[in-house]
């Protein structure tokens, strides 16, 4: 089933993620002083399976990642929020990928503990052009993050983070967080 062209609204204002040089959106970076990929990693490859997401798009836009090689030597320098929310949603229901990235859904929603583990919550919201994924677990009547992003898609399909944290809480799924 081919994947539509994901085109959402436009939006005029972005705020930049800053981070320290270490930690970059979740994940450590692979990089050396200068920048460059560490010796002896793997390249990150890309899957060519959606047509509407191609290999050569520009790295703020989503791809859908090659995970037959994916290990801990591959270098993850590269490795962006968009293109986990692509490969996850596309290999768990490439439906669920073209859901996400219709613009005549004005909104999208997945809540599912079977992707990541029993006990943890992998949760995506998209509202417009507004992307949020969050890794939760419900303590209680409090939900803790372990790790939360907020993105921006402009009309072309770039991909812009706004803000992120590895922990917050809050009191209901999509709340307003607290703790951080």
């Amino acid at each position: 089933m081919p994947c539509p062209t994901s085109k959402l609204l436009n939006t005029e204002h972005y705020s930049s993620l800053t981070n320290d040089d270490d930690y970059s959106f979740g994940c450590f970076s692979d990089l050396d002083d200068d920048g460059s990929p560490l010796d002896g990693f793997n390249p990150m490859m890309y899957r060519s399976d959606c047509e509407r997401l191609p290999e050569g798009a520009p790295i703020n836009h989503m791809h859908l990642l090659d995970l037959s090689n994916f290990d801990e030597e591959t270098d993850i320098s590269n490795l962006r929020i968009a293109d986990g929310i692509a490969t996850m949603l596309y290999n768990w229901n490439p439906e669920a990928l073209e859901a996400f990235l219709d613009p005549k859904n004005k909104s999208f929603e997945l809540c599912s503990r079977k992707i990541i583990s029993a006990f943890i919550d992998f949760v995506i919201l998209r509202k417009g052009n507004a992307v949020k994924a969050r890794l939760v677990v419900k303590v209680g009547d409090i939900y803790e993050w372990d790790s939360h992003v907020h993105c921006e898609v402009d009309y072309l399909g770039a991909w812009t983070h706004t803000f992120g944290t590895i922990y917050g809480q809050s009191q209901s799924l999509w709340g307003k967080l607290f703790g951080v």
